[in-house]
């Protein structure tokens, strides 16, 4: 989506991310209050048009969630349901809405909680409609076929997956919102249980609760509530992607690679340029795949990138991280990528990476730690869902 007119993140919110007693509604709450403080907005007209996220908690989730908060009025309440990416699709569409001029502040809020209303160890239901789920392929089957195949093509090692884990719950230690953290050994990942060849219990994410918040404005409306470092929307792109079964390359991601193609000429910034870059990864091999779907380094490169560009925080950030992801460096640019299907939900998660971004000026908590990145000005968000996806660049030069 080429944007009309320039769209900035005025505020976020997010609440830690694990097995919650709260609903989705009271979740989802938290993380709107924490928004709407770091956005300076003490009025709920202010806002224009909202828009949730959520997949699996039934029907009018937005409006059970905003009412409490006195923000049912003319305000249009907008649910959303896209999977894995529902949180990403809602604040995809607050952005479009300031873009085009239809409002001058929206906010786009993910918001779930799974385990008060599934029973432990069950699965979501595919749709049996789809070929590929009739024959067994659900979403840990076709993780586990790509890592197999990824294994054959490029030689890697259950080892080598299982490092990616080591990697991110390190750079999860000293945040107080991610759920899976601290040291754990190659031996212990791979020592997990087996859950579908190569892919043991800790290289996949879990299921967990929580929510996320932003809040979007106009240029006009930044300078209104006086907010010191906005970050500015470059672009934000959403492909539904092909639809075939034919044969293809399951080491690839034509999805990926169209949208972050269109993302890049829209918002005129490269893969080369890019400074953080948070991706979704539900499973370790994901976060090799879209190396090269991204355009991060060549197809086939993707097990040697990370030894290439050290893909590690450095230790004055090294507790910066979210939990799933990495400051890729190399002698002219640093990256950093992320998010899995586990996280989905948080919206504000592109934001807080940002240097002193929306919030973090004015002390906000939950904002503080990710000031050690000014220096870091241009992120890259990616979301995937199925045959959706979305992908948002944000550019932290108010």
């Amino acid at each position: 989506m080429k944007l009309n007119r320039e769209v900035f993140i005025a505020g976020v919110g997010e609440t830690p991310f694990r097995k919650h007693e709260l609903d989705f509604d009271a979740l989802g709450r938290w993380a709107v209050t924490q928004a709407l403080e770091t956005s300076n907005i003490d009025r709920p007209d202010v806002v224009q048009s909202a828009y949730l996220g959520n997949a699996t908690n039934g029907l009018v989730t937005g409006q059970t969630l905003f009412k409490n908060l006195g923000m049912l009025s003319k305000m249009p309440i907008i649910n959303v349901e896209s999977a894995c990416s529902a949180g990403a699709m809602a604040v995809h569409l607050a952005i479009k809405d300031v873009a085009c001029g239809l409002t001058e502040v929206s906010m786009g809020v993910g918001a779930e909680n799974h385990t008060l209303h599934r029973q432990a160890g069950t699965a979501f239901t595919p749709a049996m409609s789809d070929i590929e789920t009739v024959h067994g392929g659900v979403m840990t089957g076709k993780y586990s076929m790509r890592a197999t195949r990824y294994m054959h093509e490029r030689g890697a090692t259950i080892e080598d997956f299982a490092m990616i884990t080591v990697k991110n719950r390190k750079h999860a230690t000293h945040n107080p919102h991610a759920w899976f953290k601290g040291e754990i050994s190659v031996e212990e990942v791979v020592k997990s249980r087996m859950v579908a060849y190569p892919m043991t219990l800790h290289q996949c994410c879990g299921i967990a609760d929580g929510a996320g918040a932003v809040v979007v404005c106009s240029k006009e409306m930044v300078k209104k509530l006086g907010i010191e470092k906005p970050v500015r929307v470059a672009g934000s792109v959403v492909t539904s992607g092909p639809y075939h079964n034919r044969p293809r390359d399951i080491t690839g991601d034509d999805i990926t690679e169209a949208t972050s193609e269109q993302l890049y000429e829209e918002s005129g910034i490269g893969p080369e340029e890019v400074d953080i870059l948070e991706l979704h990864d539900a499973f370790t091999i994901a976060e090799l795949l879209y190396y090269e779907c991204m355009g991060l380094c060549k197809k086939g490169d993707g097990l040697k990138f990370p030894a290439r560009r050290a893909v590690h925080l450095r230790r004055a950030v090294r507790g910066q991280s979210a939990g799933r992801h990495a400051l890729l460096r190399s002698p002219h640019r640093r990256i950093r990528r992320g998010p899995d299907r586990r996280q989905r939900q948080a919206a504000a998660r592109p934001v807080r990476r940002l240097p002193g971004g929306s919030g973090s000026a004015r002390g906000h908590e939950s904002c503080h730690r990710w000031r050690s990145l000014r220096h870091r000005t241009r992120r890259l968000h990616h979301a995937h869902a199925g045959q959706g996806l979305v992908v948002g660049a944000l550019d932290a030069t108010g």
